[in-house]
């Protein structure tokens, strides 16, 4: 017998000719005057096209609050509901914030911005925000957090993290915290235990021009809050290291990893006690291999700024070799099974003689590593560039 859901071919038809116009839409996402023109061409693509147009909304002068602001207390309903849409938020004023903004346009705006997921917040005083913008960005169900905001306490920032039950993905930029974490016994902070909270998987620190022990610290202010970690990715940045490159520490984590709220702790350590792939630049080699203990680590890849120049190596910066054989063979002491992988940026890769010479003066650099049977390997990107050399048998 027949199912009376069964649907007529008139609504198969109507099904298929929706999902080519989803289709046509997706293709043109980053065309706003085609979703424009798609959305007064038909009702029925509206829905589509403000997917698109409004998934992503940037406030950087007061002229788009106020335009912004327009279309949200629009008469139209229609108009009403692109709140639904909206689920990243940039807050990034060209200058420095005003009165204007903090006290008449964005407390308007974002009570009606409830779908909101990911914010970013740039060059802001936190302590500067009046008490109801501090409470309307508290307020909101956040899972992607990316701050360049000056935190002077850490309870500020400690208030930050803890109001967003929801957060899973932290970006930190420049979060000038005065205190030093061995101080932590003075500023008591209602540890985070029962409470339904999501844990942070990813955390990312751009340090730009800090100490070196800048990243380490706001590491510790994190732990010391309690905080529920179950970490996949953590990155360092120094954006204005060498070459104006950014240089990562990347760590990809393949087990739960939980730091002890002992300030007194190194998270550092217990991140790399569960890590199966570590990525470093080669100026931070010797200070984070040297955390290396018995583990999972598997792969060591090597970021490095340097240049073939008249068949010789010119390095961005300065190399300890030295330090980096040394903390290389005693990571390997540690972590028998590790392979050693030396990653060149896309300019060597243009010639496979230059990416064997410099391949060739690394291995010179490095004996220890070399004389202790570690397996050594070169990539270079892009990835359709890849190559992999053999050297004295030595493959990965």
């Amino acid at each position: 017998m027949q199912s009376s859901h069964a649907q007529s071919p008139l609504e198969e038809l109507n099904i298929f000719l929706l999902s080519i116009f989803e289709q046509i839409i997706d293709y043109h996402a980053n065309d706003p005057h085609v979703l424009m023109a798609c959305s007064l061409t038909c009702q029925a693509l509206i829905p589509m096209a403000r997917k698109h147009l409004f998934h992503s909304v940037e406030l950087k002068t007061a002229h788009n609050c106020k335009w912004f602001l327009g279309i949200l207390d629009g008469s139209n309903a229609a108009c009403t509901k692109i709140t639904a849409y909206i689920r990243h938020l940039s807050l990034s004023p060209s200058r420095i914030w005003s009165t204007l903004w903090t006290k008449e346009w964005l407390p308007r705006i974002l009570p009606q911005l409830i779908w909101v997921e990911s914010l970013k917040i740039q060059a802001v005083r936190w302590k500067e925000l009046s008490v109801q913008m501090q409470t309307c960005i508290l307020s909101m169900d956040i899972h992607t957090l990316d701050m360049y905001v000056l935190f002077i306490q850490p309870s500020e920032l400690f208030c930050m993290l803890s109001a967003f039950l929801h957060l899973g993905s932290l970006l930190v930029s420049y979060v000038n915290i005065s205190q030093d974490p061995n101080d932590a016994a003075k500023f008591p902070f209602e540890a985070m235990e029962g409470v339904e909270k999501d844990p942070l998987t990813e955390l990312v620190i751009d340090c730009d021009g800090m100490s070196g022990d800048y990243n380490y610290s706001v590491m510790r202010w994190i732990e010391h809050f309690g905080l529920k970690l179950d970490m996949r990715q953590l990155v360092f940045c120094d954006s204005v290291y060498t070459l104006q490159e950014e240089l990562k520490v990347h760590h990809e984590v393949e087990q739960h990893a939980s730091p002890s709220r002992s300030i007194s702790g190194n998270p550092q350590s217990l991140f790399l006690r569960s890590t199966a792939s570590i990525t470093l630049v080669s100026s931070f080699i010797s200070k984070y291999l040297s955390q290396v203990g018995p583990g999972k680590l598997r792969e060591l890849r090597i970021e490095t700024c340097l240049q073939c120049v008249n068949g010789g190596l010119k390095v961005a910066g300065s190399i300890d070799w030295k330090a980096l054989d040394d903390s290389l063979v005693a990571a390997r002491h540690a972590c028998p099974e590790l392979a050693v992988v030396f990653s060149f940026p896309q300019r060597i890769a243009k010639s496979p003689s230059q990416f064997l010479v410099v391949a060739q003066v690394i291995a010179e650099h490095l004996p220890g590593i070399r004389n202790c049977g570690t397996r050594l390997g070169w990539a270079c990107e892009p990835p359709h560039l890849r190559a992999a050399w053999a050297l004295e048998g030595q493959v990965t």
